[in-house]
């Protein structure tokens, strides 16, 4: 069974009594005094811990029809001559789409890249805000991952666009690291889609300065990104050349691109698709249905084992960071911690893996009142995830009072790794740090990062009446995929009077004593 076990407690007396209902040397913990004292609980997630939960699952009522129909073709729409690659590319959050050209050997910012052909962009969609629109990636990519903001990635994305008018197409030159950082240049280019054939180059020379690309379309000006000294030292693999789909939520409307690109030449080997070049697709002919919209969000307890705990079972899965005004889309899953404050001393600790972090994501973990959230949120002390383009997923320390004095540490940050590792954390707040203003320090591996909280912060005050996750609420943000296990929190020991039974009972032995818990009091 799922077990909180008591780590440590402070502030409040206990005596020891027999009882029957414990057992041959087991005892009941009696609380001889009203005062307020933590406790460390601990939580292994292998069955469902039944923890507070407030639209931490919507499901949408509708679906919308994905449709991946892209590849080789035997059509003449972008090319000198029958044969080319391309066809209808849709978006779907939760389900990448590619085909590519399998390298002889992964490819890396420390070697000169190229790649050029002729494009033909028949259809593009975008109305109004970003689940309208439609893309495709071109370029090189690692088939490990690829989503919002790829990493390992360097290349153009053709969007949807709506200026000047609705459903036309613009170009973003772009490059991913293996760290999730990235960096793109928008606008090179405005498209109106339809028969007209285009041509486009792409170079990538490793020794103009820490890295330069050159994007060319149709033979006009020469644009260039260059590649910042930090993405250079994170460096990137690519496995594969060719075209993948965007994992962004879409609209029941459609988000469909339609797009061909031929007589490409990559590295200086030409591929005319006169046949069939027999490139690898992976999910790129389906048809499904899909109800992940923005603001679906699906987390709490899981079965799976993805953030390394001792043994399946575990918290996590699908965030949204949404709108502060979409009160149907804020949602948290934690456990109910009693009261505590900025004056009490808090910890946690425990291991977290992320699968997936669009940039434009953000994912709260500590303790925090479940009453609201919002941003910045009020009444918090703990881990503020989020995702910046140039820089990664940050995992930093932050705190919110009662009235809004709030603040989270700047870089340097701690990163949280791009490939589903699991890595150990910590969260420790001391009140009476820093001369007593109080401080927070998180650690996530060897990296490590504190905060000192404001003068009158900790005077100011916050009621903290759960621990757990959150999704961020500022704006209409991307999704998240991460699991946390094995995880030690402090809770405040309830106030039950003069003497009240706590519920737990004790085992003493030779070593200590170890403590079970039967029940929780609300």
């Amino acid at each position: 069974m799922s077990v909180a076990r008591l780590r440590a407690v402070s502030g409040a007396r206990l005596g020891f009594v027999s009882a029957a209902g414990c057992g041959a040397g087991l005892m009941v913990a009696i609380a001889t005094s009203p005062l307020r004292g933590t406790v460390q609980l601990f939580e292994d997630f292998d069955t469902d811990p039944g923890w507070d939960r407030h639209n931490n699952v919507v499901t949408s009522p509708v679906a919308r029809v994905v449709t991946q129909n892209f590849g080789y073709r035997t059509s003449n729409f972008a090319g000198n001559a029958p044969g080319e690659i391309g066809g209808i590319i849709d978006r779907a959050p939760l389900n990448g789409a590619y085909y590519g050209l399998v390298l002889d050997a992964p490819l890396t910012l420390e070697q000169p890249l190229s790649f050029s052909g002729n494009a033909a962009i028949r259809m593009a969609t975008h109305t109004v805000g970003f689940t309208s629109s439609s893309d495709v990636f071109v370029g090189f990519f690692n088939s490990q991952e690829q989503g919002w903001r790829p990493p390992n990635f360097l290349g153009f994305r053709i969007h949807g666009f709506n200026e000047p008018v609705q459903h036309v197409a613009g170009i973003e030159l772009s490059y991913g690291t293996s760290r999730w950082a990235a960096d793109g240049a928008l606008g090179v280019q405005t498209i109106f889609p339809g028969a007209t054939k285009h041509s486009f180059q792409v170079n990538y020379n490793p020794n103009v300065g820490s890295g330069q690309m050159t994007f060319q379309w149709d033979g006009g000006p020469v644009q260039s990104l260059d590649i910042r000294p930090l993405h250079r030292s994170h460096g990137a693999v690519f496995n594969r050349f060719g075209i993948f789909s965007n994992q962004l939520p879409g609209s029941v409307e459609g988000n469909k691109i339609e797009a061909y690109f031929d007589d490409l030449n990559v590295n200086g080997v030409t591929y005319s698709f006169a046949s069939n070049p027999g490139w690898e697709g992976v999910g790129n002919q389906t048809m499904f249905q899909d109800r992940n919209f923005y603001g679906t969000n699906n987390f709490g307890h899981r079965t799976s084992n993805f953030a390394g705990g001792a043994s399946p079972g575990e918290l996590g899965g699908l965030f949204w960071r949404v709108e502060d005004r979409d009160e149907e889309f804020q949602g948290y899953y934690a456990d109910d911690v009693g009261i505590l404050t900025l004056n009490d001393r808090l910890h946690a600790s425990g291991k977290i893996a992320v699968t997936k972090f669009s940039i434009d994501s953000g994912v709260m973990l500590g303790w925090f009142n479940s009453a609201e959230q919002d941003w910045p949120p009020s009444n918090f002390v703990g881990v503020y995830m989020d995702s910046f383009t140039s820089v990664g997923r940050h995992f930093t320390p932050m705190y919110g009072t009662q009235s809004g004095i709030t603040e989270f540490a700047q870089q340097p940050w701690p990163l949280l790794s791009a490939d589903g590792t699991s890595m150990d954390w910590t969260i420790d707040y001391d009140p009476d740090a820093a001369g007593g203003l109080g401080a927070i320090t998180v650690t996530l591996e060897q990296m490590r990062r504190t905060l000192v909280l404001q003068p009158g912060a900790k005077l100011d005050g916050a009621i903290l009446d759960r621990f757990g996750v959150f999704n961020m609420q500022d704006n209409n943000g991307k999704h998240a995929l991460i699991y946390f296990d094995d995880i030690s929190y402090t809770s405040a020991i309830p106030e039950p009077g003069p003497v009240a039974i706590m519920g737990f009972c004790v085992l003493a032995g030779a070593s200590g004593a170890r403590f079970g818990r039967t029940r929780r009091f609300r």
